[in-house]
């Protein structure tokens, strides 16, 4: 009985890890053996192992380059290996030729690598590479822009019971289950967003924008006349590129400010001046916001 080697392989090939590379590598294992103990090498079989070969070793990494114990290594028309903690298997007696190196390991992606021993290379260096389990999950990129659509970094992310805070380019990532999540993205200074996002094999990444929280300025505008009576004037006053006229109660709201130090300039109505010594009907001041609603008041003089 011959037992061709090539269905051995193809055995091997179909397997993925774990017990069924086990299983066919202890098929292959015994067709070697039974061809051997028949001296048989006929019908696309194995031969019995040479008594003058050379010694050829094989050392199995990890994708990280470490070595790995416990790998079973193959080595078809030949012998059978494990690797020692040195992730090395070494096989004796093999004569020059062309032969299948079958690599297999629980957790790992099972190999068959085409190997020539002559007087060069009896040294063989191979990588194994994990098995990720399909979970039927996608990585998703959620980003985060302020509304000048500039990147926000820090903002936390919750999302299907995951946390992520976003990079320095805005971008957080997660692994998530197609369809429907919902997202919630909250910064200091930020309006809190809540956005719906649906996952989907084309549909990975999502924008989300931020908007600024934002606050109101009241400017008030006064004057003090020779009696040191003082009662409001219309005026106008601009904030932020912003021209606004205070009305008959000398007042203007300036809103939608985020945080920060804005300049305000008022020009009084004429016969109206902004210093005692009458030079100019113009003020201007700085007012800061900083997380609260604020004003500021102007009093000019009347004379």
């Amino acid at each position: 009985m011959s037992i061709n080697i090539n269905s051995q392989i193809q055995a091997i090939q179909s397997a993925v890890y774990g017990e069924e590379v086990r299983g066919a590598i202890a098929s292959a294992l015994e067709a070697i053996q039974y061809e051997i103990n028949n001296n048989s090498g006929s019908g696309g079989g194995v031969s019995p192992p040479v008594t003058d070969g050379r010694t050829i070793v094989v050392n199995v990494k990890d994708e990280s380059g470490v070595d790995m114990q416990g790998v079973e290594v193959l080595l078809l028309n030949a012998q059978f290996g494990t690797t020692n903690s040195a992730g090395l298997a070494t096989f004796e007696q093999v004569a020059d030729g062309n032969y299948n190196l079958v690599i297999a390991k629980e957790g790992y992606q099972s190999m068959i690598v085409e190997i020539t021993v002559d007087e060069g290379h009896t040294e063989f260096n191979v990588i194994l590479l994990e098995v990720v389990p399909d979970t039927g999950e996608r990585q998703v990129e959620i980003n985060i822009v302020g509304s000048n659509s500039n990147p926000i970094s820090n903002v936390t992310i919750a999302i299907s019971g995951l946390y992520g805070i976003t990079d320095s380019s805005g971008q957080a990532i997660f692994e998530l289950s197609d369809g429907e999540h919902t997202v919630t993205a909250s910064s200091d200074g930020y309006q809190v967003a809540i956005q719906t996002i649906n996952v989907s094999a084309g549909n990975t990444s999502f924008l989300i924008v931020l908007q600024e929280v934002t606050y109101s300025v009241q400017i008030e505008t006064k004057v003090q006349d020779l009696y040191e009576d003082i009662y409001p004037v219309r005026a106008n006053v601009t904030l932020s590129g912003v021209t606004q006229m205070t009305n008959t109660q000398g007042k203007t709201t300036f809103n939608g400010l985020p945080n920060g130090t804005y300049t305000v300039t008022v020009v009084f109505s004429d016969g109206y001046y902004a210093d005692d010594g009458m030079q100019s009907n113009t003020a201007t001041d700085t007012v800061t916001v900083n997380g609260s609603n604020t004003g500021i008041v102007f009093t000019g003089w009347a004379f």
